[in-house]
């Protein structure tokens, strides 16, 4: 079990450092992408931009506030900066379980998080037009630590193997 907290807590410094040299920012930039894509094609005037001010990353809103063109930002940290969990994961996930299985586990817990990180941008773009998303939104803002370790924990709950044994390949 510490051979396995170890490569966690190693996985986890070299994300990190990966991290904030440039991978956080290509993560931003490909969430806003996503975002800006889908509200594209269903016509909206609502877009999403990515800036750094004074270092800190932040995804800034344009959109129609009052029927007057406006704009607001939201700093990255707590909803990009919990991804750093999920990938991290993944090393134990390849370490305790098959190839195949442990692949498709990381993709279904991506998946799973870049699905919630879609819904709260979406929430963000639509914070002054809709007092049910800006409610949402509030609610999103800090979860995205609790929703990483959730995917975690459903793992350990799906291969209760992953902390008592390492598995045969």
């Amino acid at each position: 079990m510490l051979k396995k907290i170890i490569i966690w807590v190693i996985a986890s410094v070299i994300i990190t450092l990966i991290w904030v040299n440039g991978f956080e920012k290509l993560y931003a930039h490909i969430l806003a992408f996503l975002v800006n894509t889908i509200k594209a094609i269903f016509g909206s005037e609502t877009y999403l931009d990515v800036t750094s001010d004074s270092g800190d990353l932040a995804f800034v809103v344009h959109t129609l506030i009052g029927g007057k063109k406006g704009f607001y930002p939201q700093k990255v940290q707590a909803i990009l900066f919990p991804v750093i969990i999920v990938l991290s994961w993944f090393s134990v996930l390849f370490y305790v379980l098959p190839g195949k299985i442990a692949a498709n586990q990381s993709m279904i817990n991506f998946g799973l998080f870049l699905f919630f990180q879609l819904i709260f941008m979406f929430l963000l773009t639509s914070y002054y037009t809709s007092s049910f998303a800006r409610l949402l939104y509030h609610i999103l803002l800090e979860s995205f630590y609790i929703i990483a370790l959730f995917l975690v924990l459903k793992d350990c709950i799906k291969f209760p193997g992953i902390w008592l044994k390492r598995s045969k390949k």
